[in-house]
Order: C-alpha cells, then structure tokens, then sequence
C-alpha cells in the first residue's frame, strides 16, 4: 500500500483540483465533467494542461 506524507494543509477543493491534474499529467484519458463549477472546484489547472 503506497504512504503518503502530510506536506501542508488545503481545503478539500484545491486537493481535488491538484489531484485532478496529477492524475491528468499521468493518463490522457482522464475527463472532468462539471456544471459550469470550474473555479469553485479548482478545475482550472487541468482545464489548462488538458487542451494543450
């Protein structure tokens, strides 16, 4: 089982949003689908690096 060291604390939001973008740098088929939620769920990064 892989370990994960506490490194600083966030709101749940930008750890998903930062999580999002991890997992979307390593899978190409990664999609997120939202409601016009974007900057409330931290989505701009990936949206960002997804269309380049």
């Amino acid at each position: 089982m892989k370990k994960y060291t506490f490194t600083e604390k966030k709101d749940t939001r930008s750890g998903f949003g930062d999580g999002l973008t991890e997992l979307g740098k390593t899978n190409p088929n990664v999609v997120a689908l939202c409601a016009d939620l974007i900057g409330s769920l931290k989505m701009n990064e990936f949206a960002k690096e997804s269309s380049r």
